[in-house]
Formats: structure tokens, sequence, C-alpha cells
């Protein structure tokens, strides 16, 4: 007995306990946040069906007001003209007119009658323009929604491309849905101008009379109070609730998140990154696009820049598990990234993984992953990481300069284009953020030497060689910007724009030459 009871509190003691509770736990949760997502769709999918069924509603009760005008029109037309004739037969016959007869009543009928029809056809033709809005608006609300059905099945599938192409299909149909909602509210905006005038200026007489006296509560706990609410919102917002108001929105955040999924699938990481980030500005509580999102910059070597996206989506839901595997794989790269360099002993691992591509891949290859870093750098720029950014124009630079020598051709404009652009962003993030202000402008001095004349090289080299001392090259290339932009406006007359530029760089020369004066102790008191 004393055995029996001995093996079963051992049996007891590898039962995890606390493990259990904790799983159940977090099963539960679950469960409750699938059926908060299910009840989401659900709501999504009336909004949907709701907003479609109201429009052809709309488009038949337009139509049929629109057929009892015209009815009414053809019926009193034919009315008028029997009476008119019965008015015509007796005056034939009279050999003067009776001296009442302007004075009579029938004269202001025949007159007033023109009028009266016309309103009567222009509110058919109103209807009948509405019912035709209303039609086409429901058609192309239907041919978005059935596009963005056939999408999701082709992703089922597998095929991705096809999928792709079902998405944007159906977001060119959401776009011309939301054109003709704009024609009609416009036209009803019109329709209620001068009464929304009359009733603004009687509320602009009444709130000068009115003024308002902030209570002590408002002034002491009101601002901090609200402060705090917007904090915990933007800590913990939630997701996005659809309604008839935000029909669009909610449907532009669904296709993009279907966009954005089937370019990660198809590893076109900078597009799916644009598509996700839609998203987040229209719903900042998607935890599935907060993940994506980390995993598009996963895909781009930026492990910090994926951490933060996931902290953020572990924030909203912690119990999400794509957040958790994305998390543990983001981890492992990071180590093993720092692990490389580490046994690299240098930062320039960067050139030994350039080289073995090189080596590997034909000069195309080399060439469409240049344009692709150019691509990456820019996301990563407009997320104000320009360590990162700048390493990244960097490589795709050096990419398109190899390709070139090893095709041994001139490169086509467009691709040039982006080589410059990468020098220049370069410059860019040095100046930005890294005050690296050599490298800046060894950097513009490339583009310049390589993509020919720009005033943006140059307007960046003299930023760069201002911040290194160099006054007189810097005031150098500020004349040679000014003496191109008034080329350019030779013979023509100066747009707001081109006006506004001459008078920056007007102002950046005077500001070089009074530094440059007072850094010689010959300050000239009329560029104070």
């Amino acid at each position: 007995m004393a055995q029996q009871t001995y093996d079963y509190y051992q049996k007891w003691d590898k039962y995890n306990v606390e493990g259990e509770e904790v799983k159940i736990d977090e099963e539960a949760k679950v469960e409750e946040r699938d059926k908060k997502l299910q009840k989401l769709e659900d709501l999504q999918s009336n909004v949907e069906s709701t907003a479609l069924t109201s429009l052809l509603a709309d488009s038949e009760s337009y139509e049929s007001k629109s057929a009892v005008e015209e009815f009414r029109k053809a019926r009193k037309g034919r009315g008028g003209r029997a009476k008119r004739k019965e008015k015509k037969e007796p005056a034939l016959e009279q050999v003067e007119p009776p001296l009442s007869a302007s004075a009579s009543g029938d004269d202001v009928t025949e007159t007033s009658a023109p009028e009266a029809e016309r309103e009567k056809t222009d509110a058919a033709a109103s209807s009948k323009a509405l019912a035709d809005n209303a039609k086409t608006r429901a058609g192309e609300l239907k041919l978005a929604l059935d596009s963005r059905e056939l999408g999701k099945a082709q992703a089922k599938e597998g095929h991705y491309s096809k999928a792709l192409e079902a998405f944007i299909a159906g977001m060119a149909h959401l776009d011309m849905y939301e054109d003709l909602l704009d024609v009609e509210e416009a036209e009803a905006e019109g329709e209620g101008e001068k009464k929304q005038e009359e009733s603004a200026a009687t509320n602009k007489e009444s709130k000068k009379k009115k003024k308002k006296t902030p209570s002590s509560h408002a002034v002491c706990c009101g601002p901090d109070a609200q402060q705090v609410k917007e904090q915990q919102q933007l800590l913990k917002p939630d997701p996005l609730q659809p309604n008839k108001d935000n029909l669009c929105v909610s449907l532009r955040r669904d296709f993009n998140l279907n966009i954005g999924r089937s370019h990660l699938e198809l590893d076109c990481v900078t597009e799916a990154c644009e598509a996700f980030k839609y998203v987040l500005l229209v719903d900042p509580g998607n935890v599935s696009a907060w993940v994506a999102r980390a995993e598009c910059f996963r895909r781009m070597q930026l492990f910090i820049l994926a951490d933060l996206h996931l902290v953020k989506a572990t924030d909203i839901d912690d119990i999400d598990r794509n957040a958790k595997a994305v998390k543990k794989m983001n981890d492992k790269d990071m180590i093993l990234q720092k692990t490389q360099k580490i046994l690299a002993g240098s930062e320039k691992g960067g050139e030994d993984e350039f080289m073995a591509l090189a080596k590997a891949k034909s000069a195309k290859d080399i060439l469409k992953r240049g344009v692709e870093l150019y691509k990456e750098g820019n996301v990563i720029f407009r997320e104000q990481f320009f360590n990162s950014a700048c390493e990244k124009y960097k490589k795709a630079s050096d990419y398109i300069t190899i390709a070139e020598k090893i095709l041994d051709v001139v490169l086509p404009g467009s691709i040039d284009s982006i080589r410059t652009a990468s020098l220049l962003q370069v410059a860019a993030c040095c100046l930005l953020r890294k005050r690296e202000a050599g490298k800046a402008e060894n950097a513009c001095t490339t583009a310049l030497k390589l993509g020919g004349f720009n005033i943006t090289a140059l307007l960046r080299r003299a930023d760069a060689r201002v911040e290194l001392g160099k006054y007189e090259g810097a005031s150098k290339d500020l004349r040679e910007c000014e003496r191109a932009l008034l080329r350019k406006s030779a013979g023509k007359e100066m747009g707001d724009n081109q006006k506004s530029a001459l008078e920056n760089v007007k102002k950046r020369i005077e500001r070089v030459e009074y530094i440059e004066a007072q850094v010689k102790g010959k300050t000239n008191p009329d560029l104070v």
C-alpha cells in the first residue's frame, strides 16, 4: 500500500500542474480571440451585403421615380395640346381680339407652362442620373467583392500570381466605386449648399453671442486625461470596426492585406512592406499586418525593425502563435548575423557576400539584386533607420557598377538613374544621421561623374563641404546650381517652384559666404 502511494505521488510530481493551467488559459484566450475575429468577419460581410442591397434598392427607386416623372410629363403634354386647340378655335372666328385678352390668365398659364415642364424634365433627368449612378456603383462594388473572393480562392490553391492579379483588379473596381460615390456626394453638396450657408451664418452669430468658459476640471484634468487615453490607445489599439461609413476603408484594408500576403509569397518584400504599411495606418490593431511586416524586414535582414514590429504585435495580442514563430526565427537569424560578423573580424563582410554573389550568379541577376536593394533602402529610409538604409544604397550602387563592368555595355537610363539615386541617398543618410561629411562628398562626386550634371548632387555636396569647412568648394557648387536654374528659365517665365528653388540657393550662398568671412575674421556687416 505504501509503495502504491509513493508511486502515485511520484507521478503527480512529474505532472506539471502550473504548465497545464497556463496551456488551458492560453487555449481559452485563443478561442475567445478567434470568436472575436469571426465576429468581425461576419460584421464585415454583413456591412458589404447591406451596402450592395441598399444600392440596388436605391437604383430601383430612382428608376421608378424617373419613370413616374416621364409618365406625368407625357400625360400633361397630351392634355395641354388638347386644351390649346380648344382655345385657339373660337379665337379664329373673332375679328378683333378682346381687350381683356392680355389681362386674362390664359397668357400667364402659357408662359409659365414651359417652366413647369422644364422643372419636371430636370427632375426626371436627375432621377435617371441618380439611378444610373447607383446601378453602376452596385456593379463596381459587386465586381470588387467577386475579385476579392476569386483572389482568396487562388491564394488557397497556391496560385499567388493569379491571386495578386485578382486583388489588383478588385482595387481598380473599388477606385471606380469611390469615384462614383464622390460624384454623387458632390451633387448632393451642390444642392444643399445654400441651406448650409444659411445655417452656417446663423451658427456663427450664435457662437459670437455664446462665449465658452472652460471649467476648472477641464483646465486641470482634461488635457492630461485625454493625452493618457491617446497614449493607451496607441499602445494597444483596437481593430477597425467595419460599418457603412468606413466601408471603402475596410475594403481597401482587406485588399492591401491580401496584396501584401501575395507579394510576400512571391518574395517581393518591398511591395509587400508598403501594402502592410497602409493596413497599419488605417487599422493599427491588425496583428497579422504587424507580424507580416516583421517577416518582410526579417527577409531584408533588418532584425531590429522586425523585432520592433513583433513587440508591437505581442503588445496587442500576447497569444498570437504566428508572432511567436516569427520572433523565434528572427532571434535565430540575429544571432547568426552577429556570429558571422565576429568570425569575419571586421565590418567588411558585405564585400565577401558580394564577391560570392558575383561568382555564383550572372550579371543580370546581380543587376536585378541591385535594383531590389535600392527599393529596400527606400523602405528603410522612410522608417528613419539611416545607417541600415545607407548600407543598402551602397550595395545597390556597387552591384549595378559590377554588373555594368561584367556586361561591358552602357546601362539603360532607368538603371543608371537608380545608381545615381542610390549614391545621392548615401549622401543624404551620411548627412542626416551619421554626420560623415567626407563619405557624403565622395558619394556626390561619384554620382556627378557617373550620372552627369545633377542639381541635387551639387546641393548635397555643398552641404557636405560646409560641414568639412571647404567653403570655397561649397560656394562654387551653389553658384553652379544658380547658373543652372537661371539657364532653365532663360526666355521663359519662372514658375513658383523655380522661384523658391532659386531663392533657396541664393540664401545658401549668402550663408556660406557669411560663415567663411567669420572663419577668416573678415565679417561683412552687409551679410549679417
